[in-house]
């Protein structure tokens, strides 16, 4: 990715913030005029979702424009073979704490007696290292 790409990117989710926002108030007005108070606390979670969209966007076109040396140094590590490698090895490690620390979890909640948790911890295990297997089966063939 280039810097012309980046900075493009951040437009984008600027609009849409900007209509998220415009939304979200016109969503307010609608609550308050039909008196719906489950609507207007959606349309509270969508203008800080918003705002949030909106900040992100605005600081970082201003990075971009102030230090584009920067961030194309960004890019250029971000895309880094040795990068890429670690980054991986580091998902496969968190991948595995996190299939340990939730069947530790599973065993608590076996000697606690709590089934409905059991059985969605269980699920949850299955989804983690079925998608671990697809998607090393996935990327081995497509590299």
């Amino acid at each position: 990715m280039n810097l012309k790409k980046e900075q493009n990117k951040y437009k984008v989710l600027l609009i849409i913030g900007i209509f998220i926002f415009i939304g979200s108030i016109v969503l307010t007005m609608f609550a308050k005029l039909e008196n719906l108070e489950n609507l207007s606390e959606i349309s509270r979670y969508l203008n800080g979702f918003a705002s949030a969209l909106i900040g992100i966007s605005i600081l970082s076109l201003y990075y971009i424009k102030n230090k584009p040396e920067k961030i194309t140094k960004q890019i250029i590590e971000q895309n880094d073979e040795r990068n890429i490698s670690i980054r991986g090895y580091a998902a496969s490690v968190t991948l595995m704490i996190a299939l340990i620390t939730t069947s530790i979890m599973l065993l608590i909640f076996i000697v606690l007696g709590y089934t409905i948790s059991l059985i969605i911890g269980m699920v949850l295990i299955l989804i983690n290292l079925f998608s671990f297997m697809f998607l090393t089966r996935y990327y081995s063939k497509k590299i």
